[in-house]
């Protein structure tokens, strides 16, 4: 029996128990809310059953109107922000593309640098990617161990900003020179070894491309991340679901009775679940259990560069495609 119920907890698809799973859920998120509707369901109740309020009850119809309204908002909702975590995953996603056709062309298309040279490149280019997560987060990756191990020797910031420097009025923020700073290192070299007659025209072109598009990716990302949903709108929601949550009680109360008490606490928890979960993924670059593993993103990338290095011929006269 006990193997039975590991297969089941281990089994994909209808057997999994995602309901089961509290710790990845936002069920503490949304506890306080269901508690909250708890409270008012059972004072509507006790008014009605103990008190004899009679007056207190609600004709379903006018429900069913707020229903219709809170369904709408909730779907705008919904939508907006899956659309924003899906075009951050996109953008994302887009950029490890990038970084992967650079590695490519680094590693193959350049005959007249060495091979030490070229590890210095293709990790420069997954420093790109470890500054930009810092950057979507609002840290400063400068003095981060996995920058500094990426980085060349040579690499020197125009602006060296500490965060203990800047005062509420500067406008420098240092989140925001590394991603840019290190594709301006990379187009000044790629155009230095096309001028020197070391790189050809059309690697040159494509690796032009890629630093263009990782500019505008990086810039897609940032207005995701820098731009949150209006607080405005986040608190028009909480208050038309809590108006909705007291009405509910007082239509169901002259039905019900006292079960109008689980009755709204699961409706509670089923809207106000979405509302926050809609919440949590609008930004998608963040550290918790509901964002992208971007962390998990890098380490691919890291590996494949490894790969390359270890395994990948640098040019076609180290290929032996003979049959012998």
């Amino acid at each position: 029996m006990t193997n039975f119920f590991r297969w089941l907890v281990m089994r994909k698809g209808w057997g999994y128990p995602y309901c089961l799973n509290i710790r990845d859920s936002i069920v503490w998120s949304v506890i306080p809310a269901v508690f909250f509707s708890a409270i008012i369901a059972t004072i509507v109740c006790y008014l009605y059953i103990f008190c004899g309020f009679r007056l207190i009850t609600l004709d379903s119809t006018v429900v069913n109107t707020i229903s219709a309204l809170l369904g709408f908002l909730l779907a705008l909702h919904a939508s907006h922000t899956f659309e924003r975590y899906f075009e951050g995953r996109k953008a994302f996603q887009d950029t490890c593309g990038l970084i992967r056709t650079a590695f490519r062309i680094t590693w193959t298309n350049m005959d007249r640098v060495s091979n030490k040279e070229k590890v210095v490149l293709m990790k420069l280019w997954l420093a790109f990617v470890v500054a930009t997560i810092h950057s979507l987060r609002s840290e400063s990756g400068i003095d981060s161990k996995e920058i500094k191990g990426l980085l060349p020797r040579d690499f020197h910031l125009q602006k060296v900003v500490q965060i203990s420097e800047i005062t509420p009025s500067s406008k420098i923020n240092p989140c925001m020179d590394l991603p840019l700073e290190i594709i301006a290192y990379l187009n000044l070299y790629y155009s230095k070894k096309f001028s020197e007659k070391e790189f050809d025209g059309i690697s040159f072109g494509i690796i032009s491309e890629a630093l263009n598009d990782l500019t505008r990716f990086l810039g897609n990302m940032h207005t995701i991340s820098d731009a949150p949903i209006p607080f405005p709108y986040q608190i028009h929601m909480k208050q038309s679901l809590n108006i909705y949550i007291c009405f509910l009680s007082l239509a169901l109360v002259e039905s019900m009775g006292w079960a109008t008490i689980p009755i709204v606490a699961i409706i509670a928890f089923i809207l106000f679940g979405l509302e926050t979960l809609g919440n949590e993924i609008a930004n998608p670059f963040g550290d918790d259990e509901s964002d992208l593993p971007l962390e998990e993103f890098c380490d691919n990338l890291e590996s494949e560069m490894d790969y390359y290095i270890k395994n990948i011929p640098t040019n076609i006269n180290n290929i032996n495609l003979s049959d012998s």
